[in-house]
């Protein structure tokens, strides 16, 4: 979830979940660039890696992962 969004969601989610797992930084995106840079280590030759992104964050994703191969 980008940062400036944090405050606007639910009080349910806002309140009870902690912040660092609500804030993916500027763009929502910062936790899959860290989980895209560990990657080579952790997934085997025909691994696969599936992710769930927030509305409107699909196609920079999809760029993102493609980058990192």
């Amino acid at each position: 979830i980008p940062s400036a969004e944090i405050e606007a969601l639910a009080p349910e989610v806002r309140e009870h979940e902690p912040r660092l797992a609500l804030d993916g930084g500027e763009d929502g995106l910062d936790c899959y660039r860290d989980i895209l840079k560990e990657m080579p280590k952790l997934l085997g030759q025909g691994g696969a890696i599936i992710f769930e992104c927030g509305m409107g964050q699909a196609r920079d994703l999809s760029d993102m992962m493609r980058q990192a191969g």
